[in-house]
């Protein structure tokens, strides 16, 4: 599952990191901050897909948030702004380490748990910087605290509330710039002592190395050889976790009668605390490969974001013909005509059996005189777009991009054997649309989630999160789960509250649905007047 929060956006000044479900619903007044919630997530992929110089990208092909000043809350400039991110699991990337004889030593790749990232960002200049990172994990039961300053690089780094800055010797760490989602780089200072071969590869060294040396070398036999040494540390510094158990499973690695006496001292009693210390060392190794994979996993997932705005392009009754290979839907629908011409046959009637399926009528493309125009099919015939309902032209967009996430290729995977969920965020989905209409929506939803065949060969794993004013399509939703069509685990509805507007903190909290499909924590009178 992957959870999102933020802080001192707009108004909504903390917002905890909430478990995206298969269906998120976004509700509360105009003006509430609901918007702003659900762009976060666009304006976070156009910071990423675009180049940039600072870690977010305020107006963009997606949305438009103005600036940092316009955006944070109260527009107070000297504040800072937070998103915070969670995932169940990441595999960080391969690195290396060095030892003492200037080798290489190659470490296997980790997996993490329960990985959450905060990444807060101020004023700087023109734009933004990162001022600070909170990086926690659940396996290691660690969290790092690493503050960063305005040239980048790290000024302070705490690991589970112990300073261990000095521990870098050496070397200091920098925080890449342009990316709200960044890796860290271990570099030499100024006059460091060892060869530039060493600094080939820096962003693979494991700098607390060298503080682990001084801690265990004055008990070792002195007849251990460097390499020697230097070797059985690099085990110590690639278990997968660290604590006394996994300690216990180097015994059997070397024959030393030193190393294995120091083994048994440190996960034993241990009174001198140097499992603590070496842990410290240990952990702090990790940080650059945690963040590098944490980073690429939110990445993964912020990047097959799709969005549909609330004000979808009006229909024409024919388009000039652009020999465009369209990739997926923009947030307008402006170029749905030429998504839907660029469609294999095959998949034009996959998207217009699917739609029939739903609404009673199906979709076609005529092309003529270097023009194409977009089609209904009836039982009775067919009909240009522009001589129906306007609801239809703007509901065609949002089922297209329903469709195009299960159905595009290259949908997100992982060799490594994980799997990232592409999120639809979606407002308003509703507008223009008769309230039975409405309510079919809820079925388009739980329907692209639960049947392989049609939608997808390869089986859904979407997520929707969908802003909406519809009381039709919140009804639906509970009769659906009723009807055991789809869980009750799978729906929650997040409720933005901005009563008083002297206050503009928006305070949010969450509604589910019961197994019977009934509103639990519903606030009362919620869709009357008051």
């Amino acid at each position: 599952m992957f959870r999102f929060g933020l802080s001192n956006l707009r108004r909504l000044a903390n917002v905890p990191p909430i478990e995206l479900r298969p269906i998120t619903i976004l509700v509360g007044r105009n003006s509430s901050g609901k918007s702003t919630f659900l762009r976060a997530l666009p304006l976070l992929r156009q910071s990423i897909t675009t180049r940039t110089s600072s870690p977010i990208l305020w107006y963009g092909d997606w949305v438009d948030f103005g600036d940092f000043e316009r955006a944070v809350f109260e527009n107070i400039t000297s504040g800072s702004i937070s998103f915070e991110f969670g995932v169940d699991e990441i595999v960080a990337d391969e690195f290396f380490e060095y030892s003492d004889d200037l080798s290489w030593s190659h470490v296997p790749r980790h997996r993490f748990n329960g990985v959450e990232v905060k990444v807060e960002i101020s004023k700087h200049g023109g734009g933004t910087r990162i001022s600070s990172l909170t990086l926690k994990e659940a396996s290691n039961a660690v969290e790092y605290e690493v503050l960063v300053s305005e040239g980048g690089k790290v000024t302070n780094i705490r690991v589970n509330g112990a300073d261990v800055t000095a521990r870098l010797g050496d070397w200091e760490l920098t925080v890449s710039s342009g990316s709200i989602l960044p890796t860290v780089m271990a570099t030499p200072k100024a006059g460091h002592s060892r060869r530039p071969a060493l600094y080939r590869s820096q962003n693979r060294i494991a700098p607390a190395n060298e503080a682990v040396v001084e801690l265990v070398t004055p008990r070792l036999d002195k007849r251990i050889t460097n390499l020697s040494r230097s070797n059985l540390i690099s085990q110590l510094m690639r278990v997968e976790v660290f604590n006394k158990d996994t300690l216990t499973s180097l015994l059997t690695s070397t024959k030393n009668r030193s190393w294995q006496k120091l083994i048994r001292d440190i996960s034993g009693e241990d009174r001198s605390g140097l499992f603590e210390k070496i842990r410290e060392n240990f952990l702090l190794n990790l940080f650059p490969s945690m963040l590098g994979g944490a980073s690429k996993a939110i990445q993964e997932i912020i990047s097959s974001t799709l969005y549909i705005g609330p004000a979808r392009a009006n229909s024409d009754r024919y388009y000039r013909y652009q020999d465009l290979a369209v990739s997926e839907i923009d947030p307008a629908g402006k170029n749905f005509p030429m998504f839907l011409n660029s469609l294999r046959p095959a998949q034009m009637k996959e998207l217009s059996d699917w739609v029939k399926g739903l609404f009673g009528y199906g979709i076609s493309v005529g092309r003529v005189a270097g023009h194409v125009s977009i089609n209904l099919i009836y039982e009775s015939g067919s009909v240009n777009i522009v001589d129906t309902g306007y609801g239809i032209s703007q509901i065609l967009p949002v089922l297209g991009q329903i469709w195009w996430a299960n159905n595009r290729p290259g949908a997100p995977s992982r060799q490594d054997g994980f799997r990232r969920t592409p999120i639809i965020a979606i407002e308003q989905p509703e507008l223009h649309l008769h309230p039975a209409h409405q309510a079919l929506l809820a079925d388009a939803f739980v329907g692209s989630l639960k049947k392989p065949s049609g939608l997808s060969r390869r089986g859904s794993g979407i997520q929707f999160l969908i802003e909406t004013h519809s009381e039709a399509l919140i009804n639906r939703l509970g009769a659906l789960i009723a009807e055991k069509e789809i869980s009750a685990d799978d729906v929650q509805i997040l409720i933005f509250d901005a009563a008083d507007d002297r206050d503009r903190r928006t305070k949010v909290s969450t509604s589910n649905f019961d197994d019977d499909g009934q509103l639990v924590n519903w606030p009362y009178g919620f869709f009357v007047p008051s």
